[in-house]
């Protein structure tokens, strides 16, 4: 009986473990969405809360840090004339460009893992 019961409470503490990870992943991966756009993998636009944390190289050396913010010109006439697949993809270049040509240090590391 004591076998039992110890294989019973053993079953349910994995389940609950379980269900702990699967719940830290899926917030972990919320967060991620939130923050991150889905098309191009970088940041959106600042709204006071989707800035990621400095990173901790950053915080110790006191370094400063900056923001880009981006405009393509014309991008309507982009869209307008070759569609909005067109326009995503043009989207995705210009990004990558960005991702690509801005140093390491500047850019946040889960932004500059994607490149």
């Amino acid at each position: 009986m004591a076998r039992n019961l110890l294989a019973i409470i053993a079953g349910r503490m994995r389940n609950d473990k379980s269900a702990l990870i699967t719940m830290h992943n899926k917030k972990a991966q919320f967060k991620h969405q939130a923050c991150v756009d889905a098309l191009t993998g970088i940041h959106k636009p600042l709204d006071g809360r989707s800035l990621p944390p400095r990173p901790a190289s950053l915080r110790i050396k006191q370094t400063a840090r900056a923001i880009m913010v981006a405009d393509i010109d014309h991008f309507k006439r982009i869209n307008d004339t070759y569609g909005h697949v067109v326009g995503d993809v043009a989207f995705k270049i210009v990004a990558r460009c960005l991702l690509e040509n801005v140093r390491p240090m500047i850019c946040w590391p889960d932004m500059a893992a994607k490149s």
